[in-house]
């Protein structure tokens, strides 16, 4: 079986105030899989915050009066 690693990158958005984060899956030497099967069949499980950017902050004291989920 052949070792691939995971590489998370994070950039500054050129259309948003904040960062991307991108998630990518690659050989020890930096080099990408050459053959797309190799992925194929796995799964990734992601636990993930997500925050919106700067939307949380609009939200004022008594906006949220319901259960979510």
């Amino acid at each position: 079986r052949e070792v691939v690693y995971w590489h998370h990158r994070t950039k500054t958005s050129l259309f948003h105030r904040g960062f991307d984060h991108t998630l990518a899956f690659i050989h020890a030497d930096g080099s990408y899989p050459s053959d797309e099967s190799l992925l194929s069949n796995e799964v990734v499980s992601v636990s993930l915050t997500c925050t919106n950017r700067e939307l949380p902050s609009q939200i004022r004291s008594g906006d949220i009066t319901g259960t979510t989920g």
